[in-house]
């Protein structure tokens, strides 16, 4: 398991659901540069490799964490 941390605006717990899905974009996302495919690619390269990706954010702490899980 590889752990990825960002410390910034974390993204709400009802916006959680769509981080995934291809060009969507959360609402910490205004004003940056971005197209919202990203973590799409992520997902899918993931489940490609027999894996598997999660997110979980601590907004009190303003931290979102990519948990990325491969099987080898």
């Amino acid at each position: 398991m590889k752990r990825l941390k960002n410390k910034g605006n974390a993204l709400s717990d009802q916006e959680l659901p769509y981080v995934f899905n291809s060009f969507w974009r959360g609402s910490n996302a205004e004003g940056i540069e971005g197209s919202g495919i990203g973590l799409f690619e992520a997902y899918e390269i993931a489940r490609r490799l027999d894996g598997d990706i999660y997110v979980r954010t601590n907004p009190e702490r303003t931290e979102t964490t990519f948990h990325l899980f491969i099987n080898r």
